[in-house]
């Protein structure tokens, strides 16, 4: 118990470092994932049509590379990963009401952060869309009750869960799941309020160290070592028999899963 706890103060003394470090993942040319603020970036980019009257071609230039943003926003979209087995875009190409939703919900929310006039005459155009909120909301699967593992609950409480996935090649994605060494689902889209997960994200992602930790997991949370990752996309987290029922025995265990108090370190 002694160990464990001072396992939790030297996380949390590197995490609430000021010289924190974001979880950014780059997805080809598309653009960027910003995992521990949940906001994509991307870059839109078109040049002057010179057919056009010298007064419009800028204010041309300027649409055309909205239009290109909201492309590569949308193809960068579809690149994350959902779940162990999806990515985004497998929901969108098998719904078209998905699709146009998530089309129209992207083109309200993406925001210009920084526009450039370059001297060949094209614009570009950096954009970013936050994930949290209307864009959750509709990719998130529809949420199942679902029972805490085996055995009476006991008095141990603690305020969050803290998962050490670091260097397992762990992918982040929107619907993450924690399973014991049976397969057994220890956390995941069955144990989350839906408005929890839409409002803060299934889990929070970190990797080297990110300011107050305490704002998701408390000030004494349970760290927990993860043992292996599975599923296609490897999204999946393995923890230890043992850990897994340490989680669900304490008493705190319901309000925790359902309210996302959660963080991965990666």
């Amino acid at each position: 118990m002694i160990f464990r706890l001072i396992i939790v103060f030297l996380l949390l003394m590197g995490v609430s470092s000021p010289e924190s470090t974001p979880l950014i993942q780059r997805i080809g040319d598309a653009g960027t994932v910003d995992w521990s603020n949940f906001m994509i970036t991307s870059r839109g980019r078109a040049s002057e049509n010179p057919s056009l009257p010298l007064e419009v071609r800028r204010e041309s230039a300027l649409h055309a590379a909205e239009r290109d943003a909201l492309v590569r926003m949308m193809d960068l979209m579809n690149q994350i990963f959902l779940d162990a087995e999806s990515l985004v875009g497998d929901v969108v190409t098998a719904n078209d009401s998905v699709h146009l939703a998530l089309m129209d919900t992207v083109s309200r929310y993406l925001r210009t952060v920084d526009r450039v006039y370059l001297s060949d005459g094209s614009t570009e155009l950096d954009v970013e869309l936050p994930l949290l909120g209307p864009v959750m909301g509709l990719l998130l699967p529809i949420m199942d009750g679902e029972q805490l593992l085996g055995g009476a609950p006991h008095a141990t409480v603690f305020t969050g869960v803290v998962i050490d996935a670091r260097g397992l090649e762990l992918n982040p994605c929107l619907v993450p799941r924690l399973l014991n060494e049976d397969g057994v689902e220890v956390y995941g889209r069955s144990f989350v309020a839906r408005e929890s997960a839409v409002s803060t994200g299934m889990c929070g992602w970190m990797k080297e160290s990110l300011d107050s930790p305490e704002d998701r997991v408390g000030a004494s949370p349970i760290v927990i070592k993860a043992k292996q990752i599975s599923g296609a996309n490897r999204t999946d987290i393995i923890i230890a028999n043992d850990d897994a029922k340490a989680v669900h025995s304490s008493s705190s265990a319901p309000t925790i899963l359902r309210t996302c108090r959660l963080i991965v370190l990666n």
